[in-house]
């Protein structure tokens, strides 16, 4: 049962190229800020980093920490599952914009 908790709903998700996952621009039902310590951002300058989101999925109970990588002068978002990498970038960005 625990299993299924990290397992994403597929109707949340888009694949596009075959390859990338992504989520529906409308799969992010609440997003929350959970400041990183500089301490552990200053771990992370160029790679892979935890961001100060946290999202809560539409039909879910859980918060999903969501993760950036630089790239040059933005950042790709994404969730780590199980399955694999989500990107999210979309979706997160639909949500904290949402009237």
């Amino acid at each position: 049962m625990e299993e299924q908790e990290h397992v994403i709903n597929e109707e949340l998700l888009e694949l596009r190229n075959k390859e990338v996952v992504r989520l529906k621009h409308d799969a992010v039902e609440e997003v929350q800020l959970d400041e990183i310590t500089r301490s552990t951002a200053e771990q992370y300058p160029y790679s892979e980093r935890p961001s100060p989101y946290k999202v809560r999925l539409v039909g879910e109970k859980r918060q999903r920490r969501v993760y950036a990588a630089p790239i040059g002068n933005n950042a790709a978002y994404y969730l780590k599952t199980k399955s694999g990498i989500v990107y999210c970038e979309l979706a997160v960005d639909a949500a904290l914009h949402r009237v």
